[in-house]
């Protein structure tokens, strides 16, 4: 894995921690695909495609139930 890809990892997880959540989207492709584990409550609109998806919907429904 190269370094940039390193550091940009360091970089999410670093603000996920710090709860900077438009910190941890700015390091996402715009045309990312997130899926939730098959059995997992939120796969239910699986794939998320892009920043505004993961947060309205994965992140929203992680931070209200």
């Amino acid at each position: 894995m190269s370094q940039k890809n390193v550091d940009i990892i360091r970089r999410m997880y670093d603000a996920s921690a710090r709860g900077d959540i438009p910190a941890v989207l700015e390091v996402l492709d715009p045309d990312i695909e997130w899926r939730e584990a098959e059995s997992f409550l939120y796969a239910d609109r699986n794939p998320y495609i892009g920043p505004p998806a993961i947060l309205g919907v994965v992140f929203a429904r992680l931070g209200t139930e």
